[in-house]
């Protein structure tokens, strides 16, 4: 990248699941079904907050699992990638995220990008329904798509 100025981005996530949509095991209770706080991050090549078919960190095991806060994003070309993720609640250990999407184009940010995203589950909970109780995967499993 060799984009000179710092660029800002705002993540505008839009979560499209509801009962209508996806009627089946759509949890209503305790807690009800719902996305917690995004997690992210900008970086460069050296660095991963989780990749698909590898071991998630123990950071992102307890997002996973537990839910975290928010952070607000800015890039340079040192670190013009971003990752986040946004956790599925209920669940035993599932989100939705982007790992390493490159912001730079050559000398200039780009302006917009709009990604559809797909469920997946951390490898750390072996939990198969929205509401299932804690039960550890062990040994740990890769990030996998659900």
């Amino acid at each position: 990248c060799t984009a000179e100025e710092l660029a800002k981005y705002s993540i505008i996530f839009t979560g499209k699941w509801s009962q209508t949509a996806f009627p089946k095991q759509y949890p209503l209770y305790r807690p009800p079904a719902q996305w917690s706080s995004m997690l992210g991050v900008t970086h460069s090549s050296d660095y991963s907050m989780w990749k698909k078919n590898e071991y998630a960190s123990n950071g992102v095991r307890d997002f996973a699992e537990k839910g975290q806060t928010s952070t607000e994003l800015e890039v340079h070309s040192r670190h013009p990638l971003v990752s986040f993720v946004v956790r599925i609640v209920p669940s035993p250990d599932w989100f939705v995220g982007i790992d390493s999407l490159n912001l730079c184009e050559g000398d200039h940010w780009m302006e917009e990008v709009s990604i559809d995203l797909f469920p997946y589950d951390a490898g750390t909970d072996s939990g198969f329904t929205f509401s299932s109780p804690n039960f550890a995967t062990i040994p740990q499993d890769t990030v996998t798509e659900v």
